[in-house]
């Protein structure tokens, strides 16, 4: 997992960004509670830290760090217990596991197409029942590309798009204009891909910023989906979506949307 904390020199504030490690061939539900335990102890203890350094109320100076710590982590086991209870108490079809020990690309399709429906919610049940019922590894892989032609070297630590005039917040030192780190965030190329194992067989659903905010075919979120029954190999798909452009493509569009 990294943290990165940066700055905002004028406004005088400061923002962590925690980003999950890849993973191969995991179980779900560790690794999700693992990461929403780390993030949880990396946010609060950097809101501590900020509070100590600007003569704010903080428990930073006034108890041990590994008091403070061992108060996270008991902290997150609780915040994990109500995201785990929220995630298993969507509705999720049992239509979707037909996808499942499921030779027959044509089921697989028929199964994933409107209105059929994945939201950030129920996909994770899927993964997790998967694995508990089903005995299927989990796998994530994030790539990302930067805007062709951009040094990397020359961008602030952090920067993203105001919700209410889209201009560039940034934090962190640059010299580049408002304009070009639009840009930046526009025209870079981010894909995920999350992968179901078992034995020989594989299931990926796979997106991009552009396809999950609905900036590709016909404006509907949605991701990607792909299986060993398309006689592709598990480790060219993965290699192909590590590249900006990857040399295959999936008709299967599932539909997508993302729990407020």
């Amino acid at each position: 997992m990294d943290v990165i904390n940066a700055s905002h020199l004028e406004e005088k504030s400061e923002i962590t960004m925690v980003r999950t490690a890849n993973a191969e061939l995991v179980n779900p539900i560790e690794k999700r509670k693992s990461d929403i335990i780390n993030m949880n102890t990396a946010l609060r203890l950097s809101s501590f830290q900020f509070a100590f350094k600007h003569g704010k109320p903080s428990p930073i100076g006034k108890v041990s760090m590994e008091y403070i710590l061992n108060f996270l982590e008991k902290e997150g086991l609780t915040f994990w217990q109500e995201c785990y209870d929220e995630i298993m108490q969507v509705n999720l079809p049992d239509t979707v596991f037909k996808i499942l020990n499921c030779d027959d690309k044509n089921i697989q399709v028929k199964t994933l197409k409107s209105p059929f429906e994945f939201t950030s919610l129920s996909f994770q049940k899927f993964s997790f029942l998967a694995w508990e019922l089903h005995g299927f590894k989990y796998s994530e892989y994030r790539f990302e590309h930067p805007q062709k032609g951009l040094d990397t070297k020359d961008l602030p630590t952090a920067f993203f798009l105001d919700e209410d005039d889209g201009s560039p917040k940034v934090f962190g030192s640059t010299s580049l204009k408002s304009s070009i780190l639009k840009n930046a965030i526009k025209h870079r190329k981010v894909t995920i891909a999350k992968f179901l194992d078992k034995d020989s067989e594989w299931h990926c659903f796979y997106y991009t910023y552009n396809s999950i905010n609905g900036n590709e075919a016909g404006d509907i979120p949605h991701i990607h989906y792909i299986s060993n029954n398309w006689t592709i190999n598990r480790k060219i798909v993965l290699e192909e979506l590590s590249k900006r452009h990857h040399s295959f493509t999936s008709s299967v569009h599932v539909k997508y949307r993302r729990n407020s």
